[in-house]
């Protein structure tokens, strides 16, 4: 079991993610350098699309129309999502399984492991969401602040904004 270490600045008790015992596998010829942009031409995915799978949907009592949800994102071996944004919503993700590739704005691509987070402000730009791995599933819990009319109106596929030049593909999403 992890050590559970107290976590002074946010005065609440933190258990680190496990050790990881070895590297994550070395990028293949079908993946991009990490300082580059994913490789996803718009209109004919050449790359499996992640499947999204409704974790819960909560209403802020004490913040008046706002809702916490919660979405199980599941990227197959080498899958990759499309750039998008999530609109008006702030987003924390932490990545259960695996590893991914993950770009945001103008930013540097970042490899996250397993117990990795970040956080998207609202109207950031992720430009890359992709499954490192060619073998392994990589599985996330993205926690959504919303608008709950925004859901309520548009449903969950708003939350999910895909740039429009990749309008054609079309995310999973499950109940």
């Amino acid at each position: 079991m992890a050590d559970i270490v107290e976590d002074p600045v946010y005065d609440r008790t933190y258990i680190p993610p496990p050790p990881f015992t070895s590297p994550p596998p070395p990028l293949s010829k079908h993946h991009i350098p990490p300082y580059t942009y994913s490789h996803f031409p718009p209109g004919s995915p050449s790359r499996p699309l992640p499947t999204i799978k409704l974790a819960y949907n909560f209403p802020l009592v004490d913040v008046p129309g706002k809702s916490s949800i919660g979405l199980l994102v599941s990227f197959p071996p080498n899958a990759a999502s499309p750039p998008h944004r999530h609109g008006g919503a702030n987003v924390s993700a932490y990545l259960i399984k695996g590893t991914v590739l993950n770009k945001m704005n103008n930013d540097p691509t970042r490899i996250i492991r397993q117990g990795g987070a970040w956080h998207e402000k609202p109207g950031c730009h992720h430009r890359v969401s992709e499954n490192y791995s060619e073998t392994e599933e990589a599985v996330l819990l993205a926690a959504f602040v919303v608008d709950t009319e925004v859901v309520e109106k548009e449903g969950y596929g708003a939350l999910v904004q895909v740039d429009e030049e990749y309008g054609d593909l079309v995310m999973e999403f499950k109940a």
